[in-house]
């Protein structure tokens, strides 16, 4: 694991302007039942553009090393959790 990440690192990045800028790209679009209840939508949304439908399913159950081996779904129960998670979708590439 890298030791300059991990979910200190991306809550300490967060800014919520520069998530709000970024997910005004993102157009609403339906969510399937499956995923509407896991994550909050405007993380969600983000990404179903960039992973897809069937990947972002997969995707918010996996460990992330620079995430300090958590899943999205587990980030989602804290704040800093979510501040975590959107600064890392932030850094995804397009």
């Amino acid at each position: 694991m890298n030791k300059d990440v991990g979910v200190d690192y991306f809550a300490n990045e967060y800014n919520e302007e520069h998530w709000k800028d970024y997910n005004q790209g993102f157009k609403p679009i339906d969510i399937p039942a499956n995923l509407l209840n896991t994550l909050p939508e405007d993380i969600i949304r983000p990404l179903i553009y960039l992973l897809g439908y069937d990947y972002t399913s997969k995707w918010i159950t996996m460990r992330f090393e620079d995430l300090d081996n958590q899943t999205p779904l587990e980030l989602s129960k804290t704040k800093k959790g979510i501040k975590a998670l959107k600064a890392f979708i932030m850094r995804m590439p397009n």
